[in-house]
């Protein structure tokens, strides 16, 4: 008997600019992926820059934009088409799946995630980002469900909550109390890896969903009640 083929995390991180008259809808114009087991070994990975979008929309974090210059200049993004990305993070896909993998899509704040790349694929492409649907995993829910009880952070700016960034936790878990978050994907996808993998060490049940609806909604408050109830 053939043993089973490992669950792959598709960690996934995206950037996103807002259109004028788009409300709070982003259009993904970063984009980048690594494809990894439980055991942090790699099967895949993606870091583009959508030419398409960003030659059109102005970035959120806009006074980054002179740096991509520099990092598909180093190799470490390539300028696509959001059409072409998505076909090449669908091949990835489908090619781990076809081998008997189970693929799970996972981001740091997972519904932001999939939101922007939907919203974005059905602008661009007029079609869903997948080719076919992924099991979901919020790795923000995934370690306020399984946090220390002695993880300790700065306040939110209401005074009510402490942070559950992906930034405040990294710093915590990896101690690494002066980590500034780069928020351009192909850095942030690793720490958000990272953060994934020391979550699944501590082997809890994962809160996957079929669907982004399905997700829950503000994880911080379930850390929050996590620590209160420890205290």
């Amino acid at each position: 008997m053939s043993k089973p083929k490992p669950t792959i995390f598709a960690v996934t991180d995206v950037e996103t600019c807002i259109p004028k008259g788009a409300g709070n809808k982003g259009l993904v114009f970063d984009v980048a992926w690594k494809l990894i087991d439980r055991k942090g070994r790699e099967y895949g990975k993606g870091s583009y820059l959508a030419k398409d979008v960003v030659s059109a929309y102005t970035p959120y974090f806009k006074e980054k934009v002179g740096r991509y210059f520099e990092f598909a200049y180093n190799g470490y993004i390539e300028p696509k088409t959001f059409r072409c990305i998505a076909a090449e993070y669908n091949r990835q896909i489908q090619t781990l799946t076809s081998q008997g993998h189970k693929v799970v899509f996972c981001a740091y704040n997972a519904r932001f995630d999939c939101d922007a790349l939907g919203f974005t694929s059905q602008i661009m492409n007029r079609k869903q980002f997948l080719v076919e649907p992924l099991p979901i995993l919020c790795i923000w829910e995934f370690w306020a469900r399984s946090c220390p009880t002695l993880y300790r952070a700065e306040l939110t700016a209401s005074g009510k909550f402490v942070k559950t960034t992906a930034e405040a936790v990294y710093r915590w878990e990896f101690n690494e109390p002066k980590f500034i978050e780069a928020h351009i994907a192909w850095q942030d996808v690793e720490i958000e890896a990272e953060i994934l993998l020391k979550v699944l060490n501590r082997k809890k049940k994962m809160p996957i969903v079929a669907k982004p609806k399905d997700l829950a909604g503000q994880p911080f408050r379930i850390a929050f009640n996590r620590l209160r109830w420890a205290a």
